[in-house]
């Protein structure tokens, strides 16, 4: 079956089109969040932006969720290795070494 503009994927998402707001994606409060909610949230949870209620939502879960701690563990470590890689000053450099462009044209038979 074919899908056609503005059908949902798989995650519920419409394909090409970016999640809305926290504020307005927030599932219902009479339940509990689930692995996949919480991560259409991490950014907000990682960056302090969510309201408390919803901040006391993320840590009941993640008090008996040992998988989402684990992946939010590992989401941290990703973003510190990745600011890392541009140093100290947090700026890329402003042109890669001359020597790893020969060798990246080299590989692709330039």
């Amino acid at each position: 079956m074919r899908r056609g503009d503005g059908d949902r994927d798989r995650d519920g998402d419409r394909d090409g089109v970016s999640p809305a707001p926290a504020a307005s994606r927030q599932p219902p409060a009479s339940r509990d969040l689930t692995c996949r909610e919480l991560l259409e949230f991490l950014s907000d949870y990682l960056d302090g932006a969510l309201p408390p209620e919803r901040q006391a939502e993320f840590e009941r879960h993640l008090a008996v969720c040992p998988a989402c701690v684990s992946y939010i563990q590992s989401y941290r470590e990703t973003i510190r290795l990745a600011k890392g890689a541009y140093g100290a000053d947090g700026d890329a450099p402003a042109r890669a070494p001359e020597e790893l462009i020969r060798a990246i044209l080299a590989a692709r038979g330039k």
